[in-house]
């Protein structure tokens, strides 16, 4: 399970997710440069960014159609403020800034759960901050 606290520092809001789809992925931010030297030679240059933890994470959640809007409503109202997340362990915590909008609901299918008629896929892209 994930817990999300928003806005940080001065919490408003906790939402909780379920740990994200096989699959999820995180990794560091670097960029590359390439540049043509005066004798047409390629010079590539590796740049990390100036935090060296700066990691982003892409995440996917299996959600009722319920629990989907009310990560929506969650989103709508704390986009362009940092989050506090604390992962699946209960003591990794990271602070983030959402990087994807508009955000988007993706229906796959029926839910596993009775109270819901809609199983909806969502996808989160983060990057940390601290």
């Amino acid at each position: 399970m994930i817990t999300i606290k928003a806005p940080n520092p001065d919490f408003e809001m906790i939402m909780f997710l379920p740990s994200p789809a096989l699959g999820d992925s995180e990794r560091p931010e670097s960029k590359i440069q390439t540049k043509k030297s005066m004798n047409d030679d390629a010079i590539a240059h590796i740049t990390q960014k100036q935090s060296a933890t700066a990691v982003r994470y892409k995440w996917e959640f299996d959600l009722t159609r319920f629990k989907a809007l009310e990560l929506w409503n969650f989103i709508d109202a704390y986009s362009a403020k940092s989050w506090q997340i604390t992962l699946w362990d209960d003591v990794t915590i990271i602070i983030v800034n959402l990087l994807i909008n508009p955000f988007e609901l993706d229906v796959f299918g029926r839910a596993i759960h009775a109270d819901s008629d809609e199983a909806v896929r969502v996808t989160l892209e983060f990057e940390n901050i601290q």
